[in-house]
């Protein structure tokens, strides 16, 4: 679980599929801490410009609250790059 780990999910989609975007999610969702990083702390990576993003989010709640905060947003910046 890193930003690099994210950066690297999101550029690895598979290649036949015509994608403008692609999205690498990885983090703690609890409910004990992960090699130091505590519940909720998730990388975001996001590819399809030159370099991809990547996010570092602090998501509270219990282990579906992160893993619904890390989807949404997720789908929030990608949807921002549609506007």
């Amino acid at each position: 679980m890193s930003p690099e780990t994210a950066a690297a999910l999101a550029e690895g989609g598979p290649r036949p599929v015509r994608r403008h975007r692609g999205v690498g999610l990885t983090g703690v969702a609890g409910p004990d801490p992960v090699d130091g990083q505590g519940p909720g702390r998730v990388y975001l990576g996001v590819a399809g410009g030159r370099r991809p993003e990547v996010h570092c989010l602090e998501v509270a709640g219990d282990r579906a609250e992160v893993c619904g905060g890390a989807v949404a947003a997720a789908m929030e910046i990608l949807l921002s790059g549609l506007r």
